[in-house]
């Protein structure tokens, strides 16, 4: 993933204007979405993480690890500056896999996220930290699509199992899925007076689906995606 500094694009991306950081107080009358694009961590891939480590080098598991504890540095800082200049009380988070839940439901976002922080997760101490200061974390997936994604995220890591080109095909068909249902979510939950942080896998792209009056402003870079869309651990 990217980390250099972005300038104001003419061009902006899918219909929407994209903003250098100092841009984005000068214009309150539209909607502010900042974009942190993610590594997950071991903790976070659950059950699917010794399947997803499984065959890999020492050294190349202790790269990945430190470029992963790097990019969470450069979001905790990064958040860290944005609490200090306007509060975490004008906050609204969205998170990659935290899903939607029903209102008086057993389960809640707020729980979901106490218990992954518990668990170990940096993403979700994280999340927690934020919550504490008085920001607002959003459901942000469809449960039944997490479900999807996890199922198929399975049969790709399953060991000895044949190739099956409809698993990829199906993949790339319910990561477009949870994107869209990403942007709504957002569409319809984020208010003018405040801002929206949205910590995303990079294999995502919700920017196409996102209301118009939503400005994006990618303040670690833009996300580096590949060049085909694959959706296991998206």
């Amino acid at each position: 993933m990217g980390h250099e500094p972005m300038h104001a694009r003419a061009d902006g991306e899918a219909g929407h204007e994209v903003l250098a950081s100092s841009q984005t107080r000068l214009n309150m009358s539209s909607r502010i979405l900042h974009y942190l694009p993610i590594i997950h961590t071991p903790t976070d891939l659950g059950s699917l993480a010794g399947a997803v480590v499984s065959g890999v080098d020492a050294p190349s598991l202790e790269r990945r690890t430190r470029a992963v504890d790097a990019a969470w540095e450069r979001i905790e800082t990064w958040l860290a500056s944005l609490d200090a200049e306007f509060a975490a009380a004008t906050l609204v988070i969205y998170q990659d896999g935290l899903p939607v839940c029903d209102a008086g439901s057993a389960v809640s976002e707020p729980k979901i996220v106490r218990e992954l922080a518990e668990s170990g997760s940096r993403n979700h101490r994280l999340l927690q930290t934020l919550m504490q200061r008085g920001a607002t974390v959003m459901g942000t997936e469809s449960p039944a699509l997490l479900v999807q994604e996890l199922e198929l995220a399975r049969s790709a890591v399953t060991p000895h199992a044949r190739p099956d080109p409809r698993v990829g095909a199906r993949a790339r068909t319910v990561l477009e899925m949870r994107d869209r249902f990403i942007a709504a979510r957002i569409n319809d939950t984020l208010p003018i007076n405040k801002r929206g942080v949205l910590l995303l896998g990079a294999l995502h792209d919700p920017s196409s689906w996102l209301a118009d009056d939503i400005k994006i402003d990618y303040p670690l870079g833009l996300p580096r995606r590949p060049g085909t869309r694959q959706g296991a651990h998206a």
